[in-house]
This record gives C-alpha cells, sequence and structure tokens, in this order.
C-alpha cells in the first residue's frame, strides 16, 4: 500500500479527487472560485457558509490517473480497494455539475424578483404622489371656502390659523374625493322702498285783513288778466302764491317770473297797455312786484316810471301807425308768394336730378311738378309772408310790430271796412312768424318725396323710383307689354305697361305730361319693340 499525502482541497472542490474516507463530505459546501486561466464568472450574492473542516489525508492510491498524470508525482496503477472511492466521486461530479447549472436559473429568477420589487415600490411611490396632490388640493379648496364664509372676520383672526403644509401619509387605497361644501347664497338685499309722494303744497289762504295793494293787467299765455298785488299775496286769476313762499322775482326777455318755493313752474307775465303786450316795461313792473310784496304800496318813482312808458308806446304807435302800411306788408307778401310758387317745384327736385349724360338707348322720364300744386301753395304763400316780415322789419325797425299788436288790439281803427281788414291782415303776417316756419317746414318734408321720382328705361329693362324707397322695382323685357303709341297734334307720346299689371298694378311710363330726356317717345317705343323681342 503507498504511503498517503496530503491531496490539495482544490482538487476536492472541482471533483477531480475524491474526498477521502475519513472525512465525509459537506453537501451543502459552495465549490471554490475556478483558477484564473479561466474567464471570470459574476458570482451570485454571498450567502453564509458553515466553516469547512479541514481536509484529512487521503490515499494516493485512491486518486484518478488522470489526476495523477496532471501532477506527475503519482503512481496511476489502480487499487482494487479505490473502486467505492470512484462511485462517491462520481455522485459528487454529478452534484456539483447540477449545482453549477442551477446558479444562472436561480440568479435570473432573483434579478426578475428584484425588478419587479422596484417595480411595485415605483408605482406605491406614484399613487402615494398622486393621493398626496388631491389631498393637497381638496385642503387648498376647503382653505379658499372657509376665507369667503370669514370675510367680516378680522385679519388677525386669520393669520393665526394658517394652513397646514404636512402631507398626510400615503395610503394604499386612494381616498374618495371630498365633494365640496355648498356655496351659501347672498342673502337677498332687501328692496328699497319707494319714496312716497311729495304732499302737495298746501293751498295758500289769504287773511281776511290783507289789502289790494296795486293792479295791473298782464298777459299770461294767450289771456289778458289782472295782475293783483294784496299786501300777503300776489293773485292772477284763481292762482295765489303768498309773500312768505316766493323767492325771487326776475325780469328776462321781455317777461316778469314770480319764482316760489314748491311750486314747479313760476308764474310768468308780460305787462300790457290796454291789452297790447309790451315786453320793455318788465324792468320796471319787476320793481313794483318787489316793492309791493313788502305789504306796502309801491314807489311812487316806480308808478311814475311805469304810466310814462305807457304813455310813450302809445306814443310810438301814432307815429308808425300809417295807411299805407298793411299794403306794403300785404303786397310784399303776395310778391313773394309768386316767386316761390315757381322756384320751389325747381328746388324740391334739386337733390335727385343731377346733370347726368344718358347714352343714345338710354331713356329718363320725369314728373312734372306743379307750381299749382297744393304743397307748393302751402311753401309759397307762408314764405311769403315771413319775407314780408322779414323786409318789413329791415325797413321799419322794432316799432313795427308794437303797431301791429296796437293794430289787433283796435287802436286807431281807420272809418272804412277794408282798411281795417287790411290792417287786422297786415297785422297776423307781422305776428305769427313761428306758424308759418312750421307750416313751410311740413310742405317741404311732403314735397320732397314728388321730386324723387323717375324713371330709367336703358337695355337692361324700365327702372321705376317711386316716392319711398321701398317701392322702387325693377321690370326686366320680358315682362313688359307692347308699347303703346298715342299721336297728340304731330307727336307721339308712349305708353309702356306691365304684363302682371293686374298683380302689381300701374303703368310703368307714360310721356303725357312729363318732363322726357333722350331721342323721342317714338324712338322709345322702336328700342322698346327691340329689346322686347330678343328678351328671352
Amino acid at each position: 500500500m503507498q504511503a498517503e499525502e496530503t491531496v490539495d482541497p482544490r482538487l476536492i472542490a472541482l471533483g477531480l479527487v475524491p474526498p477521502p474516507a475519513a472525512a465525509p463530505p459537506v453537501p451543502e459546501a459552495s465549490p471554490a472560485p475556478p483558477p484564473p486561466a479561466s474567464a471570470p464568472v459574476e458570482a451570485p450574492a454571498p450567502t453564509p457558509v458553515a466553516k469547512r473542516p479541514p481536509p484529512a489525508p487521503v490515499n494516493r492510491s485512491a486518486i484518478d490517473p488522470r489526476l495523477a498524470a496532471l501532477i506527475g508525482s503519482v503512481d496511476t496503477t489502480e487499487s482494487p480497494a479505490s473502486a467505492p472511492g470512484s462511485k462517491s466521486k462520481e455522485r459528487s461530479g454529478k452534484k456539483q455539475r447540477s449545482e453549477k447549472k442551477e446558479r444562472p436559473e436561480k440568479k435570473e429568477h432573483a434579478d426578475k424578483r428584484q425588478r419587479a420589487e422596484e417595480k411595485r415600490a415605483e408605482e406605491q411611490r406614484r399613487a402615494d404622489e398622486k393621493l398626496a396632490a388631491e389631498q393637497q388640493r381638496a385642503d387648498e379648496k376647503k382653505r379658499a371656502q372657509e376665507q369667503k364664509r370669514s370675510k367680516g372676520k378680522p385679519r388677525v383672526e386669520a393669520k393665526e390659523q394658517p394652513a397646514s403644509k404636512q402631507q398626510p401619509a400615503p395610503k394604499q387605497q386612494p381616498a374618495p374625493k371630498q365633494q365640496p361644501a355648498p356655496k351659501q347664497q347672498p342673502a337677498p338685499k332687501p328692496r328699497a322702498e319707494p319714496r312716497p309722494p311729495a304732499p302737495p303744497a298746501p293751498l295758500f289762504v289769504p287773511s281776511p285783513d290783507a289789502k289790494l295793494v296795486y293792479v295791473h293787467s298782464v298777459a299770461a299765455g294767450m289771456r289778458t288778466l289782472p295782475l293783483e298785488l294784496w299786501s300777503d299775496h300776489v293773485q292772477l286769476g284763481k292762482r295765489m302764491i303768498g309773500w312768505e313762499s316766493v323767492r325771487a322775482v326776475t325780469a328776462r326777455a321781455g317777461r316778469v317770473l314770480i319764482e316760489a318755493r314748491g311750486e314747479k313752474t313760476p308764474l310768468i307775465v308780460v305787462p300790457t297797455v290796454d291789452g297790447v303786450e309790451e315786453p320793455a316795461l318788465a324792468p320796471v313792473f319787476a320793481e313794483i312786484v318787489l316793492d309791493a310784496s313788502g305789504g306796502a304800496p309801491p314807489r311812487d318813482k316806480l308808478t311814475r316810471t311805469l304810466s310814462d312808458g305807457k304813455a310813450d308806446t302809445k306814443y310810438r304807435f301814432r307815429e308808425r301807425d300809417d295807411q299805407s302800411l298793411p299794403l306794403l306788408v300785404i303786397l310784399i307778401a303776395v310778391l313773394a308768394a309768386v316767386v316761390l310758387a315757381i322756384v320751389v317745384p325747381g328746388l324740391v327736385v334739386v337733390p335727385f336730378r343731377g346733370g347726368s349724360a344718358i347714352g343714345a338707348d338710354t331713356f329718363l322720364i320725369y314728373p312734372r311738378l306743379s307750381s299749382l300744386d297744393p304743397r307748393a301753395l302751402v311753401v309759397a304763400v307762408a314764405g311769403g309772408m315771413i319775407l314780408s316780415r322779414a323786409i318789413m322789419r329791415a325797413a321799419a325797425g322794432r316799432d313795427l310790430i308794437l303797431w301791429a299788436r296796437g293794430a289787433i288790439a283796435g287802436w286807431n281803427p281807420p272809418p272804412r271796412l277794408r282798411a281795417r281788414i287790411a290792417r287786422l291782415v297786415a297785422a297776423h303776417v307781422l305776428l305769427h312768424t313761428r306758424e308759418f316756419g312750421i307750416a313751410v317746414a311740413i310742405a317741404v318734408l311732403v314735397f320732397l318725396p314728388s321730386g324723387r321720382e323717375r324713371v330709367l328705361v336703358d337695355a337692361e329693362g324700365v327702372h321705376t323710383r317711386a316716392l319711398l324707397p321701398f317701392f322702387d322695382r325693377d321690370v326686366p323685357w320680358s315682362n313688359v307689354a307692347k308699347p303703346t303709341l298715342i299721336e297728340q297734334g304731330g307727336t307721339y307720346e308712349v305708353v309702356l305697361t306691365a304684363q302682371d299689371a293686374f298683380i302689381v298694378g300701374g303703368t310703368l311710363v307714360d310721356t303725357r305730361g312729363s318732363l322726357f330726356y333722350g331721342l323721342s317717345p317714338y324712338e322709345l317705343a322702336q328700342f322698346a319693340d327691340r329689346q322686347r323681342n330678343q328678351a328671352p
């Protein structure tokens, strides 16, 4: 038997040498790393291994002949005793090879498990972040609602309770979203109670001991009434105003205004002289009213001034009174009316009949406006009266209106009836200028649509422009009936009608009594025939 020698443990780990019989092999021992000559293999994560006892000396005769050839110092002769060791060597080699195959699979499973755990951790982290963000938004919304409710509270209390910035702990399941608290409806504002109507001014009750201080006739509107100045009030007809409520008495534009508290409209009067208005006396009469408001008669100086003014008014009337004055006013009015009757029809059509050149195949037909048209006569007569007043006022001065008022009041009437009628007519012409101006404006507005009328005939058809824009229409030649020629005194007049005249009605063109612009009515009829035949 050969002497026993110590065997290198690395050979036993590689499975080239069976373990010694005295020391049974450790089944859970991990093999040693391969020699440096082989390619490096990444080892799995280290695991705790029990400490292996030192190897016992083995019989060199039991060494594999292949290993003996490698080390060169062992005899390759097998002995019968080495048979059982060869079987255990084969079993340990198979086990080590199976362990080598299982190591990559275990490593792969460990990697997969580690990636799955990392993925689950990442998903859990994202879910936690999402839940924290939703919780933070819900908290902010709740704080905003609380701030709205606590608007009436001082700001110091709101600062003492700041919102917490800490995020809630992550949860596995997201919490349900918090429903926002219902908004509080603002309380309806109470409606302002309607103001009660102002109580009417109490009726003034004159004192039975009141005395009449002064009285004078005045013009109030279209009537002439006495203005009574009492010691405690002023009275015009049935209207009475106490001096205590009077706040101002002024003369403005030839009128006297008495303004009182509680009265919407002041009392407006114009002093008169024997029924004739005289605005020049308004300043003096206002001073008399102010003196009477003290309960005493007006000063003598004021009454004398008013009397002198009345006498001067009558004197100026006599100076202007002339038998020829009414004739001049009427004559100027008549001449101006005649001129206006001729001119007004032409002035009315100026905005609509501008100068324009027409071709050989174009015809224009305008209605002829008469000077005897009622609208033209109203404009002429009213305009003549306005021009007569303007001319006579420039020639006679401001006393002309005084003469007209005196003539209507009946001052210095002439003996003959015709002269009296002429005076009244001339006086009304001079005094009613405002009414004449309104009549002229209305007549012109009514007369303007007639100047807009026009009929244009061209290659496209008949174009009618009526009194008002929404009555305008264009008729094609296919809808125009055969023209009618009418002979009058060696000339021809043409009439064009529409085929659907029973629907829309009316004649399209009638050159009789109208202003015709074109070659001639006969050429218009020939042109209409040609266009009708060419129409589809």
